[in-house]
């Protein structure tokens, strides 16, 4: 019984840090296909989701394994750019993402 309230506990938690990730806009920024208009809307409302995060919820552990887990995905996209402008939305979501995180220790 324990185990398998571990294992819920886990895929809750992933769930969770998968938050921002599975959103739609960052699938079209992740897109080879999109466009340019398409994959800055897509950023500039990734941005809002981040801030929103931050300053919406509570509890400070959780928004923090959301960022830092988005953050990764981020950066193993920032490796592989698909064109010079989705390697500058990665680059300016990482910023905003490394300033919410800063924002977040401070509270912390």
């Amino acid at each position: 019984m324990v185990d398998f309230t571990i294992y819920q506990s886990t895929i809750q938690n992933r769930m969770h840090m998968e938050r921002l990730v599975k959103i739609f806009s960052f699938r079209v920024l992740s897109s080879n296909k999109s466009s340019a208009a398409k994959q800055r809307n897509a950023t500039d409302n990734l941005i809002k989701e981040i801030i929103k995060l931050n300053t919406e919820e509570s509890d400070n552990i959780f928004v923090l394994r959301i960022l830092r887990y988005t953050r990764f995905r981020l950066q193993s996209m920032q490796e592989k750019p698909s064109s010079d402008r989705a390697e500058k939305n990665v680059a300016e979501l990482l910023s905003v993402i490394n300033t919410e995180l800063e924002l977040l220790n401070m509270r912390m």
